[in-house]
């Protein structure tokens, strides 16, 4: 949890907060002002205005997922919600309190998922093409075989054993990534 003086800019994190962003406890860290040093650069505008705009009642509270950089250096996927508690006889906010949760590792598991869809989309690219040759083939020799125009007996023996050529292939590709995908699955299991 964080409670946050606006007035005096002085923010109150729990032990787990600091913990949470990557933080030794540091009363100067408590400062409003620090946030922008924590925050990643390429994340503090907008989260800076998503909370500004909560601040002038724009927005019914503020809820944001961007990267803090602890004291290692390393970057931490933050979720952060808070909201205005209290606001002077003019309507200015004074207080506000929030909570942070460590979202480092859903983020990672979503990256890794986004990278398992991409190799899942090429490898049915590559299945695809693969299995367009052959069957494009059955189709040109049965239409050929099937049509009306003359064969010789050398030649229909030709494009029969192109056919069981080209079937047995296909059969061979097909079963490998049978095998395949069922050693993927058990190794799932482990």
């Amino acid at each position: 949890m964080w409670d946050w003086d606006l007035q005096t800019d002085v923010i109150y994190f729990t032990n787990i907060g600091y913990e949470i962003i990557d933080q030794d406890f540091d009363e100067s860290l408590g400062k409003g002002h620090k946030w922008q040093k924590l925050v990643h650069p390429d994340d503090w505008g907008w989260v800076s205005q998503l909370f500004i705009a909560h601040k002038n009642s724009k927005i019914d509270y503020f809820e944001a997922t961007f990267r803090v950089l602890g004291k290692s250096g390393k970057e931490k996927w933050i979720l952060n919600h808070g909201r205005i508690i209290e606001r002077d006889e003019e309507g200015i906010a004074t207080r506000a309190i929030g909570t942070l949760i460590d979202i480092s590792k859903q983020k990672e598991n979503e990256e890794q998922l986004k990278r398992l869809l991409a190799t899942k989309d090429k490898l049915f690219s590559i299945i695809a093409h693969d299995l367009r040759g052959p069957v494009g083939s059955f189709m040109q020799v049965i239409e050929l075989l099937t049509s009306d125009m003359e064969i010789t007996p050398e030649m229909e023996d030709a494009l029969l054993n192109d056919l069981k050529d080209m079937s047995k292939n296909t059969f061979y590709l097909l079963e490998n990534l049978l095998n395949w995908s069922r050693s993927q699955r058990s190794e799932d299991c482990i």
